[in-house]
């Protein structure tokens, strides 16, 4: 879990090692790089769906979503809210935070900046707006990950990273200050969407069209698409196919063979199944039951 995870990211200065431990033991998975002695720092995981805390530290941290997403869910101080975290979204936690996370299944990159070390220390204050937000950047999701591949392409491009930081800082900065990030509002309530995802997560979710999800609110098909596009980064399809997936997992888990997980969900085809669990879920099917297994 990227919570579970930035709970070590507190000791970062000067401990690399003993972090890397910590983390590997945590999250045997994740791959991980600290930049000069723990100023900056990039991790890469898939991370299953859980319940746990992260605990206060020094450092700026930032979630990358890479995968499909889901709802989030967090308590932080008195703060306690639920949101979307989709493909390309970011969600920031400041220096001093600390609080309660509930996480989907999800492929991330997580960044952690110690400010001080950046001379924006005195930064906080503006950047607390940003504080318990999902925000959907393209610049900040397009540097994070490039980021990421420099340092996966060569080992010395510390300096690259560096100034990737210094960016995202300075546009964190710029959105906190204009107050223009997205932060997915819209004419849904939480409820309705909770209850449109437990709709499509239920059982044979393949079965569902947008008008039916329309319908189910009571508006007309175009508003419903806009406003749900606007809540969670989805188009009816996508949001009905993120489902069909959450329901595969599930299928999965219980030991349904893959082929008949395939059809349930409507496909019949298993390598097309495949395909499509892969770009949303990161690993194939088979990968996923064989873990599910081991568990």
């Amino acid at each position: 879990m990227f919570c579970y995870v930035i709970t070590y990211w507190g000791f970062v200065m000067d401990v690399e090692h003993q972090l890397k431990e910590q983390l590997s033991e945590t999250l045997p998975t994740a791959d991980t790089v600290t930049i000069g002695r723990g100023e900056l720092m990039l991790l890469r995981a898939f991370l299953r769906e859980a319940r746990s805390s992260f605990a206060p530290g020094p450092y700026m941290r930032i979630g990358l979503c890479t995968s499909s997403g889901g709802t989030v869910e967090y308590a932080l101080g008195r703060v306690v809210k639920q949101t979307h975290w989709g493909r390309r979204h970011v969600f920031i936690t400041l220096p001093g935070d600390e609080g309660l996370f509930h996480t989907p299944d999800l492929e991330m990159i997580g960044l952690a900046i110690h400010l001080e070390s950046f001379g924006c220390g005195s930064d906080l204050a503006t950047l607390r707006r940003l504080q318990t937000r999902v925000l959907s950047d393209r610049f900040i999701a397009l540097t994070i990950e490039a980021m990421w591949e420099a340092h996966c392409l060569d080992d010395g491009i510390d300096a690259f990273v560096r100034a990737g930081a210094n960016s995202i800082l300075r546009r964190l900065k710029t959105l906190a200050l204009s107050d223009k990030s997205t932060s997915h509002r819209s004419g849904l309530s939480r409820d309705k969407l909770r209850e449109l995802s437990r709709m499509v997560e239920s059982h044979s979710p393949h079965l569902m069209t947008g008008a039916e999800l329309a319908a189910r609110v009571g508006w007309p098909e175009r508003r419903f698409s806009a406003a749900l596009m606007q809540a969670t980064g989805y188009s009816p399809s996508a949001f009905i196919t993120r489902g069909r997936m959450k329901y595969a997992r599930r299928l999965l888990a219980q030991g349904t063979k893959v082929t008949d997980v395939a059809l349930e969900v409507g496909y019949a085809n298993p390598s097309k199944f495949a395909a499509a669990f892969r770009r949303h879920v990161g690993c194939s099917p088979t990968e996923w039951k064989k873990a599910s297994d081991s568990v």
